[in-house]
């Protein structure tokens, strides 16, 4: 698989993801509620986009290698959703006061610098960040072999 295949496949996914994240945050993040929706919703989508991507791209996937061009594709996919999540969660208004809530609540009393507490933002992002592309990687591999899987090309 090209290079420029792979960009294709991660893009594709990429836009897959959106559009069924829109879609089913939509009907269950209400239903399940707020505090394991997103989560739900994100690990759905990432499998099913991850599937669509896997049959769609079967045939390439299986030309070369298999799992080391699905590799190929999660990692690139895996550095853009870094990317995203790097520069998205920061700039949403209510970041820097749920992080300091939350640490004020797990550490009553206990007072920090300025300093201090950008270290706190900057850990907490690193882990949001770690946690989402584990979630991630892992589903959307899942959802890229089994839809691969079902399109395999058969031996001659």
């Amino acid at each position: 698989m090209k290079f420029s295949d792979i960009v294709i496949a991660v893009a594709s996914l990429a836009v897959i993801l959106l559009f069924l994240e829109v879609i089913l945050g939509l009907v269950l993040i209400p239903a399940i509620g707020w505090d394991w929706g997103p989560t739900v919703v994100g690990t759905i989508c990432f499998l099913l986009s991850g599937l669509v991507v896997g049959v769609i791209f079967s045939r390439k996937i299986w030309e070369e290698a298999g799992i080391k061009t699905m590799a190929k594709i999660i990692v690139l996919g895996a550095t853009l959703m870094i990317l995203f999540y790097a520069a998205a969660i920061p700039s949403q208004g209510d970041w820097t006061p749920l992080v300091k809530e939350n640490y004020q609540n797990a550490n009553p009393g206990k007072t920090l610098t300025t300093s201090q507490w950008w270290s706190v933002e900057e850990a907490t992002l690193g882990e949001v960040i770690a946690l989402n592309v584990f979630i991630g990687v892992v589903a959307s591999f899942i959802g890229l072999y089994i839809g691969s899987m079902l399109r395999k090309p058969r031996k001659s």
